[in-house]
Protein backbone atom coordinates (compact mmCIF):
# COMPACT_ATOMS: atom_id res chain seq x y z
CA UNK A 1 0.00 0.00 0.00
CA UNK A 2 2.59 2.23 1.27
CA UNK A 3 5.50 0.75 -1.43
CA UNK A 4 4.98 3.89 -3.80
CA UNK A 5 6.93 5.66 -1.19
CA UNK A 6 10.33 4.11 -1.56
CA UNK A 7 12.30 2.57 1.72
CA UNK A 8 9.59 4.50 3.92
CA UNK A 9 6.67 2.77 2.12
CA UNK A 10 8.42 -0.77 2.67
CA UNK A 11 8.96 0.23 6.49
CA UNK A 12 5.41 1.56 7.25
CA UNK A 13 4.02 -1.78 5.13
CA UNK A 14 5.90 -3.91 7.83
CA UNK A 15 5.40 -2.18 10.64
CA UNK A 16 1.63 -2.03 9.81
CA UNK A 17 1.52 -5.88 9.59
CA UNK A 18 4.11 -6.78 12.40
CA UNK A 19 1.35 -4.77 14.56
CA UNK A 20 -1.89 -6.94 12.93
CA UNK A 21 -0.03 -9.80 13.45
CA UNK A 22 0.57 -8.55 17.31
CA UNK A 23 -2.86 -7.54 17.61
CA UNK A 24 -4.69 -10.67 16.30
CA UNK A 25 -2.25 -12.85 18.63
CA UNK A 26 -3.51 -10.40 21.56
CA UNK A 27 -7.26 -10.73 20.96
CA UNK A 28 -7.73 -14.15 21.09
CA UNK A 29 -5.99 -14.38 24.52
CA UNK A 30 -8.05 -11.87 25.94
CA UNK A 31 -11.26 -12.99 24.57
CA UNK A 32 -10.27 -16.66 26.36
CA UNK A 33 -9.12 -14.95 29.43
CA UNK A 34 -12.46 -12.61 29.79
CA UNK A 35 -14.58 -15.85 29.01
CA UNK A 36 -12.64 -17.02 31.70
CA UNK A 37 -13.27 -14.45 34.09
CA UNK A 38 -16.94 -14.50 33.41
CA UNK A 39 -17.75 -18.03 34.03
CA UNK A 40 -15.33 -17.71 37.35
CA UNK A 41 -17.79 -14.72 38.15
CA UNK A 42 -21.17 -17.18 37.64
CA UNK A 43 -19.39 -19.82 39.32
CA UNK A 44 -18.44 -18.06 42.41
CA UNK A 45 -21.79 -16.17 42.33
CA UNK A 46 -23.62 -19.49 42.53
CA UNK A 47 -21.83 -20.60 45.32
CA UNK A 48 -22.72 -17.44 47.12
CA UNK A 49 -26.32 -17.17 46.05
CA UNK A 50 -26.61 -20.81 47.39
CA UNK A 51 -24.60 -20.11 50.69
CA UNK A 52 -25.98 -16.80 51.46
CA UNK A 53 -29.08 -16.32 49.80
CA UNK A 54 -29.27 -13.74 46.55
CA UNK A 55 -30.59 -11.19 48.69
CA UNK A 56 -27.95 -11.37 51.09
CA UNK A 57 -24.74 -11.41 48.19
CA UNK A 58 -23.16 -8.71 46.79
CA UNK A 59 -21.30 -7.43 43.71
CA UNK A 60 -18.17 -6.64 45.89
CA UNK A 61 -18.42 -9.92 48.09
CA UNK A 62 -18.17 -11.61 44.73
CA UNK A 63 -15.58 -9.23 43.96
CA UNK A 64 -14.10 -10.27 46.74
CA UNK A 65 -14.16 -14.13 46.97
CA UNK A 66 -12.34 -13.73 43.32
CA UNK A 67 -9.67 -10.96 44.00
CA UNK A 68 -11.32 -8.41 41.70
CA UNK A 69 -12.67 -5.12 42.18
CA UNK A 70 -16.10 -4.51 41.59
CA UNK A 71 -15.38 -2.68 38.23
CA UNK A 72 -14.48 -5.75 36.97
CA UNK A 73 -17.30 -7.73 37.89
CA UNK A 74 -19.11 -5.02 36.70
CA UNK A 75 -17.42 -4.97 33.14
CA UNK A 76 -18.57 -8.65 32.68
CA UNK A 77 -22.00 -7.99 34.09
CA UNK A 78 -24.38 -4.73 34.11
CA UNK A 79 -26.24 -5.65 37.39
CA UNK A 80 -26.44 -8.31 40.24
CA UNK A 81 -29.47 -10.10 37.98
CA UNK A 82 -27.74 -10.46 35.19
CA UNK A 83 -25.55 -12.72 36.65
CA UNK A 84 -28.50 -14.55 38.35
CA UNK A 85 -30.39 -14.61 34.83
CA UNK A 86 -27.13 -16.25 32.83
CA UNK A 87 -26.62 -18.42 36.04
CA UNK A 88 -30.06 -20.05 35.71
CA UNK A 89 -30.11 -19.77 31.93
CA UNK A 90 -28.28 -23.14 31.45
CA UNK A 91 -30.82 -24.81 33.50
CA UNK A 92 -33.77 -23.17 31.76
CA UNK A 93 -32.64 -24.66 28.43
CA UNK A 94 -32.51 -27.79 29.75
CA UNK A 95 -36.20 -27.89 31.18
CA UNK A 96 -37.19 -26.05 27.88
CA UNK A 97 -35.95 -29.06 26.12
CA UNK A 98 -37.30 -31.35 28.20
CA UNK A 99 -40.87 -29.36 27.89
CA UNK A 100 -40.51 -29.78 24.41
CA UNK A 101 -39.57 -33.69 24.26
CA UNK A 102 -42.65 -34.03 26.40
CA UNK A 103 -44.78 -32.46 24.06
CA UNK A 104 -43.61 -33.89 21.58
CA UNK A 105 -44.06 -37.76 22.56
CA UNK A 106 -47.49 -36.81 24.10
CA UNK A 107 -48.57 -35.40 20.85
CA UNK A 108 -47.41 -38.71 19.16
CA UNK A 109 -49.09 -41.05 21.55
CA UNK A 110 -52.35 -39.11 21.68
CA UNK A 111 -52.53 -39.19 17.96
CA UNK A 112 -50.67 -43.25 17.87
CA UNK A 113 -52.79 -45.83 19.40
CA UNK A 114 -50.74 -45.83 22.53
CA UNK A 115 -53.93 -43.47 24.31
CA UNK A 116 -53.53 -42.73 27.97
CA UNK A 117 -51.47 -45.69 28.29
CA UNK A 118 -48.70 -44.34 26.07
CA UNK A 119 -49.20 -41.26 28.15
CA UNK A 120 -49.20 -42.30 31.47
CA UNK A 121 -45.46 -44.75 30.23
CA UNK A 122 -44.22 -41.35 29.44
CA UNK A 123 -44.82 -39.50 32.20
CA UNK A 124 -43.25 -42.67 34.83
CA UNK A 125 -40.50 -43.12 32.43
CA UNK A 126 -39.03 -39.59 32.81
CA UNK A 127 -40.57 -39.35 36.59
CA UNK A 128 -37.59 -37.33 38.58
CA UNK A 129 -36.30 -40.25 41.39
CA UNK A 130 -37.61 -37.59 44.34
CA UNK A 131 -41.27 -37.78 42.89
CA UNK A 132 -43.38 -40.91 44.72
CA UNK A 133 -46.42 -42.05 43.69
CA UNK A 134 -49.42 -41.27 45.84
CA UNK A 135 -52.00 -44.30 46.71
Amino acid sequence: MFGDFGVLGEEIDQLRTTTMQFATREIAPRAAQADRTRQQILETAQRLFTELGYDATSLQMIADELGLTKAAVYYHFRAKSDILHAAMLPGIRRLEALLDEAAASFAASVRGSEGREGTAAFVEKRKPSWVTQVE
